[in-house]
């Protein structure tokens, strides 16, 4: 498959905010939890969560959990609010739907010939919860359908670290100059640019939770911003 003049012979697309509309998800059970203390964050959940992992790339969820309850000084234990937000994720998972137009982006790249796959850092749970979503599961591209999906599960570190594209690549021995990647984070770009895959196999797409769209802009070899217009693209490269 050509994307522009490039051959490409693998594609891994990040999930949350890229993929599948979850990350409004995340947000509000979160928020649901620390307004039941009458706490509020001074950003957004997703700001604040990749400026934590920004400065603490080793740490894991249940040590998010811990700088959450410290931060805002909550009265309960890092074990039970974890519990508390993530039940209420999976939750909500259940009924995620795709962003717009990337189950038809995914299918025909699929029809293509081509392996498509999943990198997230979301834990294995997570995706399967989103699986059973009648949403996902009556697409253009149920979950089943893809042909690897690696999670936080899999990997010893997570984005912006190299190892879910790392291990992506490795599920089909492919060579990062043939993969192309989707992501929405500057933290995926990074994790992508780590592996090894060059600028230009790197499209970003936009999320309306994230607000580093200029600095996506810079750092990914296109811009296409939803996945009507990357579809596009991919139809015109492949006629």
């Amino acid at each position: 498959m050509l994307v522009g003049r490039k051959r490409i012979e693998l594609v891994v697309t990040d999930l949350d905010g890229t993929a599948v509309d979850s990350v409004g998800i995340y947000a509000k059970a979160e928020n649901d939890f620390i307004k039941s203390f009458n706490k509020t964050l001074p950003c957004t959940n997703s700001e604040f969560y990749e400026k934590f992992f920004i400065e603490n790339p080793n740490a894991n969820r249940t040590d998010y959990y811990e700088y959450l309850v410290n931060f805002l000084d909550l009265p309960v234990t890092v074990e039970d609010s974890l519990n508390a937000v993530e039940n209420k994720k999976i939750k909500l998972c259940k009924n995620v739907k795709y962003k717009n137009g990337a189950d038809l982006v995914y299918r025909f790249i699929k029809n293509k010939g081509i392996p498509v796959g999943i990198a997230t850092s979301s834990p294995r749970h997570f995706v399967e919860a989103m699986a059973s979503s009648p949403y996902i599961k009556n697409s253009n591209m149920p979950f089943s359908d893809f042909d690897f999906i690696l999670t936080s599960s899999d990997v010893e570190n997570i984005k912006p670290f190299p190892d879910l594209y790392v291990g992506a690549m490795k599920e089909v021995g492919m060579h990062p100059s043939a993969t192309f990647v989707m992501e929405d984070l500057p933290i995926g770009v990074t994790a992508a640019l780590d592996a090894g895959i060059p600028q230009k196999n790197i499209a970003g797409l936009f999320d309306k939770y994230a607000k580093q769209t200029d600095e996506m802009i810079k750092s990914c070899g296109y811009w296409f911003g939803n996945h009507p217009r990357l579809l596009n693209f991919l139809e015109a490269s492949n006629t």
